[in-house]
């Protein structure tokens, strides 16, 4: 255990920061008891030592975002937590784990990290995004992949990881905005709409007519409205990359097939380097 003050020096219902080892540490005393968290914001490096703190509760000085010290939990911003020390008391000093002090502070790498659940086939992966958009579960957002702009609703919200911490996964695609009812209304009534269905059924026809070792099993209109996807099971062949042209010039859109046990389509916004083809502030 290392020590790295006097119990003197937190007073009840006050705060202390210190400097133990390489991390900037501040110690609260609720009701004589101590509590001890890394003296930074998880949103945006605030100084938490500098912030309100009121029973349990500190507010960050930035953004006003709170804490529960004792839990170490985000009350207003869940799946946020800090990171905590556990303090004990030897004699009239207050002592920290010194194999907690060992692993370095975390860094956040700059990207938040939404689970998002995107395409008719409900893939599940991590979007991320420079700037933070506010959302909740349930949530939808337009988000980029290398298909283009699509619709994405919200598992979690966004969350900061640091590279020694979890979450750090490449994000699939980038975060472009919130949905607006009308998008998501529209979006919807494409997938389910008359044009879907029509490009659907007459590619099941001619890839039958053709002998092609493919069957198609679902569809969806992208949120550009212009581009169908079709996804298949079975062997891709050259007279599908055919097919998708007729169809495209017939219908007047964009038809794509897309195997239905590919990877998910990827995109940006992974920093550094993003890869996203919209919305990306990483310049």
């Amino acid at each position: 255990m290392a020590k790295f003050a006097k119990i003197a020096d937190v007073l009840p219902g006050e705060c202390n920061s210190f400097s133990v080892g390489d991390y900037r540490v501040a110690v609260y005393n609720v009701e004589d008891n101590f509590y001890a968290i890394e003296d930074r914001c998880p949103h945006r490096d605030g100084k938490l030592s500098n912030g309100e703190f009121c029973g349990a509760v500190v507010t960050c000085p930035l953004h006003n975002w709170e804490f529960n010290v004792i839990t170490g939990e985000c009350i207003d911003h869940p799946g946020n937590p800090l990171r905590k020390f556990d303090v004990t008391i030897d004699g009239d000093d207050l002592c920290i784990d010194d194999v907690l002090l060992e692993s370095p502070p975390q860094k956040w790498d700059g990207v938040y990290r939404y689970l998002i659940r995107f395409g008719a086939l409900g893939w599940v992966v991590r979007f991320g995004s420079i700037e933070r958009i506010e959302c909740n579960r349930g949530d939808h957002l337009v988000v980029q992949t290398d298909r283009g702009l699509e619709l994405g609703e919200v598992l979690t919200p966004p969350v900061e990881a640091s590279k020694s911490g979890t979450n750090t996964e490449q994000p699939t695609g980038e975060v472009v905005r919130l949905a607006t009812p009308d998008e998501i209304g529209f979006c919807r009534t494409g997938r389910e709409g008359a044009l879907v269905q029509d490009v659907f059924s007459e590619c099941e026809l001619r890839l039958q007519s053709r002998d092609v070792p493919a069957e198609v099993i679902d569809g969806e209109l992208l949120f550009d409205q212009e581009t169908v996807v079709l996804y298949f099971l079975g062997e891709q062949t050259e007279d599908m990359g055919k097919l998708a042209v007729d169809l495209s010039a017939e219908r007047d859109v964009k038809v794509i097939f897309q195997p239905a046990v590919d990877q998910p389509p990827s995109g940006g916004c992974g920093k550094p380097g993003c890869g996203g083809g919209g919305g990306c502030a990483n310049d």
